[in-house]
């Protein structure tokens, strides 16, 4: 009986591995091509060395840098917060003082509670503004250098800002949660506007000198 040898499978299956590897290669857009044969140039990405900075994104921290620099920049700005001892607070029950102070006198008198936001700017532009425009409607703590009838005035004026619900504002009690008012304040402060309250007189002249 002949023998026969098995043929090379090693070999076989070398060759026929390494020329599929090469037909592979070889159908790749731009494989074996040199720059000038029209081939497609890489990506700039791959070209790129590795660690470099995206220059893409310089522009992007630039302009952080500038908005930070922006923002410390105008923090130096000045900005006035004053308070002062007034002439005097007007006259009302108890009850209807305590719910003044805490829901008005932050902004309608000169001993306002100055938050920690209006010490940073822009935030604090908005605040004082506020402040300013507030205390030239109504300066509870100047109450007393208003004539009487000027404070009848701003009594009803308190009763009817309050019982309509435009005071205080929605936007100052949801940043002062205790200057909300009840149904029984609002009541409080109408019955105190409406009332014949005898206001204290006008202080009088001083005599002239002998």
């Amino acid at each position: 009986m002949a023998c026969h040898e098995p043929p090379p499978i090693s070999g076989s299956l070398g060759i026929s591995s390494t020329r599929s590897t090469v037909v592979a290669a070889g159908s790749h857009p731009g494989f074996g091509r040199s720059p000038g044969d029209g081939a497609a140039p890489p990506p700039r990405a791959l070209l790129r060395k590795p660690g470099a900075a995206n220059p893409m994104k310089r522009p992007a921290k630039l302009a952080f840098l500038v908005l930070v620099a922006g923002i410390l920049g105008i923090q130096f700005i000045p900005v006035e917060r004053t308070n002062r001892l007034g002439t005097g607070d007007p006259d009302a029950p108890r009850d209807v003082q305590w719910t003044l102070r805490r829901a008005c006198y932050d902004c309608h008198s000169t001993e306002t509670r100055w938050p920690i936001w209006a010490y940073v700017a822009p935030m604090s532009w908005q605040v004082v503004a506020d402040v300013k425009r507030a205390r030239q409607v109504l300066n509870f703590s100047d109450w007393m250098s208003a004539d009487t009838l000027h404070r009848k005035a701003l009594r009803r004026l308190v009763g009817q800002a309050t019982a309509t619900h435009r005071m205080p504002l929605w936007y100052y009690v949801t940043l002062h949660p205790d200057a909300h008012l009840s149904p029984e304040d609002r009541a409080a402060l109408d019955a105190w506007a409406k009332a014949d309250v005898a206001e204290r007189s006008d202080p009088a002249p001083a005599p002239p000198p002998r």
